[in-house]
């Protein structure tokens, strides 16, 4: 019972980092990386599913021709509006998981990696082919030097803490220090 409880509190969360997501990729389509060689297919593609995620309760007509306004910078009639919303109750909907909606967005990898997209998948990798990749990539990125686990930092001033070998305080050092750089 509690694992339910569970699952419906971080839906809406899920939901809102993925229409977060949904409308940071037509970004790339605004200007001018079309994705299947025509960039308002690829638009209207992304408003349909952002009508996917939302509520029916909410006014969807209104939010739509918003995100439009935003993402364009042009006013969509509430008509064409309502057409998107229209056509996205008439289509089948699809599973909101990653990778189906990953395949209607088009959403290659690549793209989906330079915008940090994390809850959509990518038409060109399945979920297993990203999991290989991040594998590779966090093994690439924790290359370990020496025993300790110490990430091979360039030594220096800080981290060689020439005050232990003069045999006095680090405060003493610096005031030190300070001294010998403001006298002439």
């Amino acid at each position: 019972m509690a694992g339910k409880e569970t699952k419906a509190w971080r839906r809406p969360q899920q939901s809102a980092q993925r229409i977060a997501e949904i409308l940071r990729y037509p970004r790339l389509v605004v200007r001018g990386v079309p994705f299947t060689g025509d960039p308002a297919a690829d638009l209207r593609r992304c408003l349909i599913a952002l009508v996917w995620h939302l509520s029916k309760e909410e006014d969807r007509i209104q939010w739509i021709a918003s995100r439009y306004l935003g993402l364009t910078g042009c006013k969509m009639s509430e008509g064409a509006a309502a057409e998107i919303v229209d056509e996205a109750d008439a289509r089948d909907r699809l599973p909101l998981k990653a990778d189906p909606l990953g395949q209607y967005l088009g959403l290659k990898y690549y793209y989906r990696d330079g915008l940090k997209i994390h809850t959509i998948g990518a038409c060109d990798a399945t979920k297993a082919d990203r999991l290989k990749l991040a594998r590779v990539r966090r093994k690439t990125r924790s290359v370990n030097v020496g025993d300790g686990g110490d990430r091979g930092r360039d030594p220096g001033r800080r981290h060689s803490l020439p005050w232990r070998n003069l045999g006095i305080s680090r405060r003493t050092y610096y005031r030190l220090n300070r001294k010998a750089n403001e006298s002439p």
